[in-house]
């Protein structure tokens, strides 16, 4: 791509995602007024016509990371870690 294809990409990928940002604020209000409904009727569960749309309380057991570097010695834990290698991309406004 030229620069001007560059630039372009961007600016539209901006865009999006200011529009991204508007439709995830919109879906929010609307599971609200499902959660607030089911809520409100002391239920769990909603078939209708378009979606089945349930709102469950999930209990998860999961391990305090914090809690058990402090019962392990370094080698212990290094036995038990492994280093993630990833990449990060991130569009922004220039400034």
């Amino acid at each position: 791509m030229n620069q001007v294809q560059l630039n372009t990409t961007a600016q539209t990928l901006l865009k999006l995602y200011e529009r991204k940002a508007q439709l995830m604020n919109e879906i929010g209000e609307y599971e609200e007024r499902l959660k607030q409904h089911l809520t409100d009727n002391n239920l769990t569960y909603l078939a209708l016509e378009a979606a089945n749309v349930s709102w469950v309380d999930i209990e998860s057991v999961i391990i305090d990371s914090k809690r058990v570097r402090e019962f392990l010695t370094p080698n212990e834990l290094a036995l038990l870690t492994k280093t993630k290698h990833s990449k990060r991309f991130t569009c922004k406004v220039a400034a």
